[in-house]
This record gives structure tokens, sequence and C-alpha cells, in this order.
């Protein structure tokens, strides 16, 4: 996966996750892109992106506490 493609992944699940939590902030960490609902507090942060060289994963650190 080139560099490009994974760019334009990582954009779409941000697009995705300001739709669903319109006031979430994203910020560089551990080498991708951490989401939490209220920006600037860690302890809200609820998922993860990270690309690497063949794939992008969506991490989610209490994923089994979301609502299916």
């Amino acid at each position: 996966m080139n560099r490009a493609l994974a760019a334009q992944i990582e954009a779409e699940i941000a697009a995705i996750i300001a739709r669903l939590y319109p006031g979430a902030g994203g910020r560089s960490m551990y080498g991708g892109t951490m989401f939490e609902k209220e920006p600037g507090i860690f302890k809200t942060a609820f998922c993860g992106v990270f690309c690497h060289e063949r794939h992008v994963s969506l991490e989610f650190g209490r994923g089994a506490e979301l609502h299916d």
C-alpha cells in the first residue's frame, strides 16, 4: 500500500469520526492519530488510526464497551 492511499484511508476514517462525534479531536500519538471525545483530555480517547507499510488499522482501546 502506498503512503498516499494510506493517507486517504486515514482521512476518510477521520471524516466518519467527525460526523459521528462532531466535538471529537485527533492528535498525533504512538505513530498514528488518537481520537478523543474531548480534545486534549486523553482519558476520553476512544480509538486510534495507524498507517503501516501494508495496512491501516483502526483500533479501539475499550471496544467491548462500545454500543453495537
